[in-house]
């Protein structure tokens, strides 16, 4: 559990510094392999749009732990494993919550797909 709390929130923290930098440059080269040959940090930029525009800041996780919904599992799909993750930390006013799966490159899980709903500021 520790070790998917840091991996989670590493993650999560890495997203949130794209979002509050509106470049995705750095968050690009810590993904996958397998996503990076599929995007660009631009196109990255243009997915998480609404995230920057509305200037979510989700650092406040850095001092929480995750409330894992299910339990992580590794599943083969698409001739790899994949580590499947979902849950949410208990930020204000609404909970921000995550959907992450990752693939294995050398010794490390690298993400391959991120879906968080998070606040944003109207």
């Amino acid at each position: 559990d520790a070790e998917m709390q840091d991996i989670v929130r590493t993650t999560m923290l890495d997203f949130n510094d794209a979002i509050k930098a509106a470049d995705f440059t750095d968050f690009h080269s810590t993904v996958s392999k397998l996503w990076q040959r599929q995007t660009n940090p631009e196109k990255m930029k243009t997915s998480f749009q609404t995230f920057i525009t509305g200037r979510t800041d989700i650092s406040v996780i850095s001092a929480m732990d995750a409330t894992f919904t299910s339990p992580a599992k590794i599943e083969k799909r698409i001739g790899m494993n994949m580590l499947d993750v979902k849950g949410e930390y208990a930020t204000s006013p609404i909970r921000t919550t995550f959907e992450l799966q990752y693939v294995p490159e050398g010794k490390e899980w690298k993400l391959a797909l991120i879906k968080v709903v998070a606040p944003i500021k109207k």
